[in-house]
């Protein structure tokens, strides 16, 4: 069961959401959010220098802003600006397997086709820990994926709830 999942989402209703039902599925988890795609880089550099250890599992949007409102914002990186933020879980989850040695599970949600993103996924680095799903799919599908990426496989003891 993960004990540490990662959240990333930029809309504070769907987030709120998230987290409670992540919660709630997995008793004792913690749930870290971000909502931004340069707070993942941040942790991901935390990682790197030891000031911070990899979820269990990461849940993340696939568009979202470079950066959430802030007096100084760090300068928007050329891939950002040519892709925008319909990429940025994408690129998230790029940077994330390039710097970290850890084969943590990755499940994306999008309003694309997830077919289509998975294409262009599909020949990353532990590819094989990685789940697309469409955000309108109901939670428990988010379960099911989470529960088989982290080796749980059917849970049927707990719970689920749309």
């Amino acid at each position: 069961m993960p004990k540490n999942i990662l959240l990333l989402e930029d809309d504070p209703q769907q987030a709120e959401t998230f987290q409670r039902k992540l919660r709630t599925r997995y008793s004792g988890a913690t749930v870290e959010h971000m909502e931004s795609e340069w707070e993942l880089y941040e942790f991901v550099e935390k990682i790197r220098r030891g000031e911070a250890v990899p979820p269990d599992v990461v849940v993340a949007d696939v568009m979202m802003p470079w950066v959430i409102a802030t007096p100084n914002p760090p300068p928007v990186p050329e891939a950002v600006e040519q892709s925008g933020y319909s990429e940025a879980g994408v690129r998230c989850l790029k940077r994330f397997r390039q710097h970290i040695n850890v084969p943590v599970p990755w499940v994306l949600f999008t309003c694309r086709d997830p077919k289509a993103l998975w294409e262009e996924i599909k020949d990353l680095k532990d590819a094989v820990k990685t789940a697309v799903l469409n955000k309108e799919q109901p939670l428990k599908e988010l379960f099911q994926e989470i529960d088989n990426l982290c080796g749980m496989g059917e849970k049927t003891d707990k719970k689920e709830t749309d």
